[in-house]
């Protein structure tokens, strides 16, 4: 019991995936419409995006056309979005929370938060080094299937 199998975890890979792509776009569209926080709102819809490309990655790799959709290639380039998004988030978050705190712009009211944009960017960077990861883990998975077959 101390360790789950491995269709148990891409199952909840697959849950955990799916909520961020869902939560991503309802925040995008939340803060875009409602609350006119566009920064907080362009953060929630990469960290949507970062989140529909892992969940791309487990089901494909769950109906087993990994192969067929992306090679060693693509995925190395995957594996540089999530750098590069990592790092823009980063400084998104450092920005924000230095603006925040310099101006003593508070928390609400919802449409002038900076804070809310920082967790937005926070979530994206936390999907960013997924997107890294199983971008390396499945990279792997490609390299010991041709390398078996």
């Amino acid at each position: 019991m101390c360790c789950m199998s491995e269709s148990v975890k891409l199952k909840f890979h697959l849950v955990m995936s799916s909520i961020g792509f869902i939560g991503g776009i309802a925040g995008c569209l939340v803060f875009y419409i409602v609350y006119s926080n566009f920064h907080a709102g362009t953060w929630s819809l990469l960290a949507g995006l970062m989140a529909v490309i892992c969940f791309q990655f487990h089901v494909f790799y769950r109906f087993d056309t990994l192969d067929s959709h992306y090679n060693e290639k693509h995925l190395y380039y995957f594996r540089n979005l999530g750098i590069f998004m990592f790092l823009m988030a980063l400084i998104a978050i450092i920005s924000y929370l230095v603006i925040s705190a310099t101006l003593g712009i508070p928390m609400l009211p919802v449409e002038t938060s900076l804070i809310l944009a920082s967790v937005q960017a926070f979530l994206t960077l936390k999907w960013s080094i997924s997107v890294y990861y199983f971008s390396g883990f499945y990279s792997s998975k490609l390299q010991t299937a041709y390398t078996v077959a």
